[in-house]
Order: structure tokens, then C-alpha cells, then sequence
């Protein structure tokens, strides 16, 4: 089926067909707030929009292009709004207090490898640590996936893994210490847990998606991640 669209005076008409033939191979820009998936990839709004319909970014605005490509069929999503000031125990809020929000990933990464993150928001190693006892269950899926420890404020993360099941590899192994990790209790000796966090994005490829992400880590920062021993 053929949409017809008029953008900044021109007639523009695209089939779905032809949208998922121009973006095949064009590498994602960073996302910022508004995203598309477009051919199992998922790209930034105004990037996508401006390669199907052959437009430079000044002749288009953000919610014309949201709005034309939802309207053919492709799944437009905006980022939640981001955590602000302090957490009801007074440390800096790390996801949304509205709950809401708060179940939607906090950020969408799109590796080399074809891997598509939904990442969560982060969570203080201290939380899931005592989840059990004081109630707050925190949503950690017994599926595999992969995951960032890092310490609050900084770029550069602790450690980098992968897991077959990351409940019982985050909570159980890393953070809790109830099973045998190569970096938990070396983590738990050293830093100061309270600034330490976690976050996680479900894969069923989760040894491409690590070593990918080790791949990014050391080309950003020249070093593996502190607690990561091997690729």
C-alpha cells in the first residue's frame, strides 16, 4: 500500500516496502528520546524519516516525522522522562517516580553485532541486595540477557557480563554472593556499594551482545571494564 504525504510543500509517496528498503544497512545514529523500529532495527526518529523520504533534517520537524511513520505502520516510541532529584531515601533518583515510566526501558542501544538493547533503568546494588527484606521486589527476569555495574556518575563501568538467567546471575551471583561470580565479592570488598549500581537488557545472544559491548568499552575508555578479566 502507498502512503502519500506532504512534507514542507513537497508530495512525498512511499510504500512500507520501499521505507524498509532504504534504511537496509544504514548503521543507527545514538537515540536519543524518540525512536522507530524499521526492518528489526531500530533507529532515531529523524534519522530514519529523512533517509525513507530523501530529507534533510532541517525540512522536517520531530513530530512530523513520528506522526507520518506511525501512521504507516512502523512502532514509534519516546523515551520516558528521565529521574530528577532524590530518591525517597534522599540519593540521586535513578529512574522515574512515576510507575509508568518506570516500566518502560530507560534507553534503547543497538549494537554491531545486529542486537537490539532495551536497557533498564538502573538500580542501586544496594536495593537488590535487600529486596527480599524490605519488599521492594525489584523485576529482575529469569532470562537470559546481559548486564553493566557501574558507579554512580561514571562512564567507565565495573564490570560487564553475560548471563543464561539474570536473576540468579545479578541478584543471586553478583550481588547477593549466594553462587560462585568472578567479580561480586572482589566488587563488594572494594567499592563503596552505596554509590554502586546495575542495570540489564534481556538477549537470546547474550555472548555476542558482551562481547560487543567489551568491544565499545575499550575503544571508549582504553581498558576493559576494572573487574573484567578477559573478553
Amino acid at each position: 500500500m502507498e502512503h502519500a504525504f506532504r512534507v514542507n510543500g513537497k508530495v512525498i509517496r512511499r510504500t512500507r516496502e520501499q521505507v524498509v528498503e532504504a534504511l537496509r544497512g544504514v548503521e543507527p545514529a545514538r537515540i536519543r528520546t524518540h525512536s522507530v523500529r524499521i526492518g528489526g532495527v531500530v533507529y532515531p526518529v529523524k534519522q530514519a524519516f529523512g533517509v525513507a523520504f530523501g530529507l534533510d533534517h532541517a525540512e522536517f520537524g520531530t513530530q512530523t516525522a513520528r506522526r507520518l511513520l506511525g501512521r504507516m505502520g512502523f512502532c514509534v516510541r519516546t523515551a520516558p522522562r528521565r529521574p530528577r532529584g532524590a530518591d525517597s531515601r534522599g540519593r540521586p533518583a535513578l529512574k522515574p517516580s512515576d510507575e509508568m515510566d518506570a516500566m518502560l526501558p530507560a534507553s534503547v542501544e543497538v549494537l554491531a553485532v545486529a542486537i537490539v538493547l532495551e536497557w533498564s533503568w538502573w538500580e542501586w546494588w544496594t536495593d537488590i541486595e535487600q529486596d527480599d527484606m524490605t519488599g521492594a521486589w525489584i523485576p529482575l527476569p529469569m532470562l537470559p540477557g546481559v548486564y553493566e555495574v557501574a558507579v554512580h556518575g561514571e562512564e567507565q563501568r565495573l564490570y560487564i557480563g553475560r548471563a543464561s538467567n539474570l536473576n540468579l546471575r545479578v541478584k543471586h551471583a553478583l550481588v547477593k554472593g549466594t553462587s560462585e561470580h568472578p567479580a561480586g565479592r572482589k566488587i563488594a570488598a572494594t567499592e563503596d556499594l552505596s554509590r554502586v549500581c546495575v542495570r540489564w537488557a534481556e538477549t537470546d545472544r547474550p555472548a555476542a551482545a558482551e562481547e560487543e559491548l567489551h568491544r565499545r568499552h575499550r575503544q571508549h575508555s582504553g581498558v576493559l571494564p576494572k573487574y573484567t578479566q578477559r573478553t
